[in-house]
């Protein structure tokens, strides 16, 4: 039996990746260029899984800022339900095809954001791709 793909995704920190600074528990300023970038990928098909340490009171906070902005997720700090269903569990750690940490070593918003923009034009290529080839 062959197993279905999974869908390309992208799981993105709250402070500091969709916001300009880690202010938390506040809420800094919107990175709209990433927000702006999320919004289109998510348009392409590419799952968007938000993983923040926020919980309670400061995540209902940050999900509302996001929903303000336009931006919606297909999972909130657990792995989308695709994954959990191919790996048999959900880990304490997210998985997908991009990770946006700030915290990460040699992260950079703009390089951050450049990975999301490439990730899009890679996907809608392969639709091209998919649909050239019918």
């Amino acid at each position: 039996m062959t197993e279905s793909k999974l869908s390309k995704s992208i799981v993105a920190d709250f402070d500091g990746v969709i916001t300009t600074k880690d202010k938390y528990p506040e809420i800094g300023v919107p990175d709209l260029e990433m927000l702006t970038a999320l919004i289109r990928a998510r348009a392409h098909g590419i799952k968007i899984v938000l993983s923040t340490c926020r919980e309670g009171v400061v995540l209902e906070e940050a999900l509302s800022f996001c929903a303000r902005h336009g931006l919606s997720f297909d999972a909130v700090n657990q792995n989308l339900p695709e994954r959990i269903k191919r790996y048999g569990g959900d880990c304490r750690k997210v998985s997908g095809d991009l990770i946006l940490e700030d915290r990460a070593a040699g992260w950079s918003a703009e390089a951050g954001l450049a990975a999301v923009r490439e990730m899009i034009m890679d996907v809608v290529a392969a639709g091209v791709a998919e649909n050239n080839s019918r």
